[in-house]
């Protein structure tokens, strides 16, 4: 906000919302390339009531902060034009134009694959104690207009190393884990896709678990519309095994259940403020007192 502020100095800015002559709403969604498509929508107040538009601004996977911020200040020059154009300042701006010197055809070799690899690590430790933590976090992804591919894992290990006496304990945990998930849209309001997902963690006592679930989502606003509101309904019914280290409580070393779910997600971008809340809720079918309902 203060680079915004640095740049475009031909207007006011205020704390008050009612007292703008402009107010300006930016979201953001992923692109199929795995860049990011911000939505600029300007909305007219008072005198300018009657001015009202939404200007898109496009900008690449592997673009740093600094393009960013560049390239959406200068798109919110273009948008502050035709108000401008209405006071006494626009005599005192000049228009600039460079022509293209020819289109380049862009063509995508990896076919909107993107490959990706993150490593979070932490360590700390003195005579008596020391702790050490690293997450690796592969991701394989290919995001279309109609069709979204992923495929990510995730390994986790620690380990806590204390000092008693003369005594060394050790406590070391880990866990794997792996997800690959595709979605296909069939209509502007409706898509199908599946998932599945594979577990190993000591901590949660779960020597391997695997799922794999069919999933159905709707949407009762266009996907276009994601941006400024998303009103979705998704249905996953879920075929799940678990194969565990040490005795449960319900005294099992394996299991196979059958579990749906359901997730009403509710996103409303305005011009008081953002809301959003998500309401997911599961059962099983062995037993239906085995259930579970959050609000988030």
């Amino acid at each position: 906000m203060n680079y915004i502020k640095s740049e475009i100095i031909f207007v006011n800015y205020v704390r008050e919302q009612r007292e703008a002559d402009i107010h300006l709403i930016i979201t953001q969604q992923i692109t199929a390339s795995g860049g990011k498509e911000y939505v600029l929508q300007f909305i007219g107040q008072g005198k300018y009531a009657d001015l009202n538009y939404t200007l898109k601004q496009t900008v690449s996977a592997n673009a740093t902060e600094d393009e960013i911020r560049k390239t959406i200040t200068e798109t919110i020059k273009r948008g502050l034009m035709p108000y401008l154009a209405r006071t006494n300042l626009s005599e005192m701006c000049t228009i600039d134009f460079s022509p293209p010197s020819g289109q380049t055809q862009i063509i995508d070799k990896w076919h909107n694959w993107i490959f990706s690899l993150s490593l979070v690590g932490y360590g700390t430790g003195e005579q008596a104690y020391s702790y050490i933590y690293y997450n690796l976090y592969p991701t394989i992804q290919r995001i279309a207009e109609n069709e979204k591919f992923k495929l990510e894992a995730t390994i986790t290990n620690t380990q806590r190393k204390f000092i008693e006496d003369t005594t060394t304990y050790i406590a070391k945990s880990h866990s794997y884990s792996a997800e690959a998930f595709w979605a296909q849209k069939t209509s502007n309001h409706f898509s199908v896709g599946g998932q599945v997902f594979y577990l190993t963690s000591k901590y949660s006592n779960i020597r391997y678990g695997f799922s794999i679930a069919p999933k159905f989502e709707y949407n009762f606003v266009p996907y276009s519309e994601y941006v400024h509101h998303k009103i979705c309904v998704q249905f996953q019914p879920m075929v799940l095994h678990r194969s565990y280290y040490d005795t449960t409580l319900y005294n099992l070393l394996s299991e196979n259940r059958l579990q749906n779910q359901l997730v009403l997600t509710t996103e409303l971008t305005r011009q008081w403020s953002s809301v959003g809340f998500i309401i997911n809720g599961s059962h099983y079918w062995h037993d239906f007192s085995k259930n579970r309902l959050t609000i988030e």
